[in-house]
């Protein structure tokens, strides 16, 4: 068969004996992520997605029986053990996990560039211009208290959810009160990115909001956006100079996501779907297993009965035998991320070994095809090279990196043996730099120290925290000031000086 053959309208249909072969080359060609092949369940998927997709393509069918034959060859007869029936472990982050992770990124240097303005609602690298969280899809209420003026409660239409293709058919919505402790008061950072897009209809600052109150006889208040501000992506990709008006990618919010992580001190990273598994797990104690469904973002209940289980069961089966009340904090601990947190736990590479990464014979490889490059070949052809050995050394750096936390993990746990845990590791924190940037920016400081604690927020606190998120997201940092020392309206702010800061 010629190199450049295509399938195309009309091919024939592939019989049993032939699609098997068909399958076969597909293990053999495909490196899995959990062993050297796919598994039994990654093989059985794409079967599935073969075969409707040979339709499309062809017009003609592959008989029903022969691909019922196909599944159940894969999944049941398939016994060479040429595949595996193998699934990856399921954990749930739990809010210890959430709130570990949280502090550290406040407190602690920062290994990286979030690219993120908020780590949620991201969409395929294809649908960043069309999908993605924006304005339109949240609604903000200020509600009637007893000890502040109002408190804050907001909506989220789940406008994306599994199999609703209509962008303005808003499927499932979700209210949340806003909390007072810090880590969770989620309205806050919403506020200070609206007033940073100028998305809020008649507010223009933190102090405005704060001012507002809710009218006699009424016991809520909707805020508004503009109506220039209703389609902006909220989920923005960005850089160190400039804010996109697309979405932060899925794959985008998953490589931050697992820095974050790695920066807490996390050897194991979670995905989106453990935090959702953990969600899950607390509102299927208290809800229908159909509201449940619904808060997951799926049409269907069955769903969250098929993958969003943890592989521990959280059932207490002996003090449940014995009468006792149950205790799920042995389960947590199993089905949590806190048994991958190691306190210290290295987040670069130590120099002996990022030298060593450097004469890799991969890259080395690069390094002479850029160097044939530059005497003969095009810019072009320079560029590509060079962005083929940055991600070939990244990939290794990763790979590298976990393989030193690994035996780091290993060898300090085998100190807490020896020394019969009466001995506490010498940790290093990583909060020099952050320290120093607190002193430029006092409202990084502030911020800080909220975050970093339990202490629940006043009605006021909240107004500062709104300034200081608001401050933050706006800074100009291509120069940075000392405290006091901004321009004002563009001069110095001596009073003996008052020249152009700009001259």
């Amino acid at each position: 068969m010629p190199e450049d053959f295509q399938v195309g309208q009309g091919y024939p249909a592939p019989s049993l004996e032939e699609l098997k072969p068909f399958i076969r080359f597909y293990v053999n060609s495909t490196k899995g992520k959990l062993d050297d092949k796919p598994t039994v369940r990654s093989t059985l998927l794409f079967a599935q997605r073969f075969v409707p997709g040979f339709y499309e393509v062809t017009g003609n069918e592959i008989p029903s029986n022969d691909s019922r034959d196909l599944y159940s060859w894969v999944e049941r007869d398939w016994v060479d053990g040429t595949i595996k029936d193998i699934t990856q472990e399921k954990y749930n982050f739990m809010v210890a996990d959430f709130k570990r992770t949280m502090v550290a990124f406040w407190v602690r240097d920062d290994p990286f560039f979030m690219r993120a303005r908020i780590g949620a609602y991201a969409p395929l690298a294809k649908d960043k211009f069309t999908k993605g969280l924006r304005y339109k899809h949240i609604q903000i209420v200020l509600c009637r208290t007893m000890n502040a003026p109002w408190k804050i409660g907001w909506r989220v239409d789940q406008t994306w959810v599994k199999n609703n293709r209509d962008a303005e058919y808003h499927l499932f919505g979700i209210p949340i009160w806003d909390q007072d402790t810090p880590t969770f008061a989620g309205a806050l950072h919403l506020l200070a990115l609206a007033l940073s897009d100028n998305a809020l209809l008649g507010y223009s600052s933190a102090d405005d909001i704060w001012e507002q109150r809710i009218p006699p006889g009424q016991n809520e208040m909707e805020l508004k956006w503009n109506k220039k501000a209703e389609d902006l992506c909220i989920v923005r990709e960005t850089t160190a100079t400039v804010v996109s008006e697309a979405s932060i990618t899925t794959r985008q919010f998953n490589e931050d996501f697992r820095r974050v992580m790695n920066n807490a001190d996390y050897f194991k990273t979670a995905t989106i779907h453990a935090v959702r598994r953990a969600l899950g797990a607390v509102v299927d104690e208290k809800y229908s297993r159909a509201q449940v469904a619904q808060v997951l973002t799926h049409k269907t209940q069955e769903i969250y009965g098929q993958d969003y289980v943890a592989h521990i069961t959280r059932v207490d089966t002996v003090n449940s035998l014995l009468g006792n009340k149950p205790d799920t904090t042995l389960a947590d601990y199993f089905q949590g991320f806190g048994q991958f947190n190691e306190r210290g736990l290295p987040s670069e590479l130590p120099a002996e070994r990022l030298i060593k990464l450097q004469y890799d014979p991969t890259l080395m490889e690069i390094d002479r095809e850029i160097e044939v490059a530059k005497a003969c070949g095009s810019a072009k052809e320079i560029k590509n090279l060079e962005k083929r050995k940055k991600n070939e050394r990244k990939k290794m750096y990763t790979a590298e990196l976990k393989k030193f936390q690994v035996e780091w993990v290993q060898k300090r746990q085998e100190w807490k043996i020896l020394t019969r845990g009466k001995l506490s590791p010498d940790v290093t924190e990583r909060t020099t730099k952050k320290r120093a940037l607190c002193n430029v920016m006092p409202e990084l400081g502030r911020l800080v120290k909220r975050m970093s604690s339990d202490k629940p927020l006043t009605f006021d606190d909240k107004l500062q925290v709104t300034k200081d998120l608001h401050a933050l997201s706006t800074r100009d940092d291509d120069v940075v000031y000392l405290p006091l020392g901004e321009p004002v309206d563009g001069c110095c702010p001596a009073s003996t000086c008052g020249a152009s800061i700009d001259q």
